[in-house]
């Protein structure tokens, strides 16, 4: 399984990671929540914005990790690739939970790839 991060003497916490495109405004308090969640350790990989719309994730408002990538595509998101980690995904986390917006040929090609590495999604 992935690394996983310890917290106290002879307790490991898992290592859970969220791909998704952004985390709009009236996402952020679900995001809150399970930041609160103390027996795991959660990342979000996600995008800053989405092109050619007002949707912006303000970063500093949420109480969890998250990991700014980068994105390649068509003005509002209407098709692209997320420049996701893959590697560093299938090694580090003990599972994912994907997004699955099918304009993003990243989320299906990352969902086949870990499906196929049995990594639990």
């Amino acid at each position: 399984m992935g690394q996983n991060t310890t917290s106290d003497v002879g307790s490991v916490k898992p290592r859970l990671g969220i791909i998704t495109n952004i985390v709009p405004h009236y996402r952020e308090d679900f995001y809150n929540r399970i930041s609160k969640f103390d027996d795991v350790e959660i990342t979000v990989f996600c995008q800053s914005h989405i092109r050619g719309t007002s949707l912006r994730t303000n970063f500093e408002n949420l109480g969890i990790n998250i990991r700014e990538i980068r994105y390649i595509g068509l003005e509002s998101e209407k098709f692209g690739i997320q420049l996701l980690p893959i590697i560093h995904l299938a090694k580090n986390y003990d599972a994912l939970i994907i997004h699955g917006n099918p304009r993003i040929l990243s989320n299906v090609f990352t969902s086949l790839i870990l499906r196929l590495i049995r990594k639990p999604t």
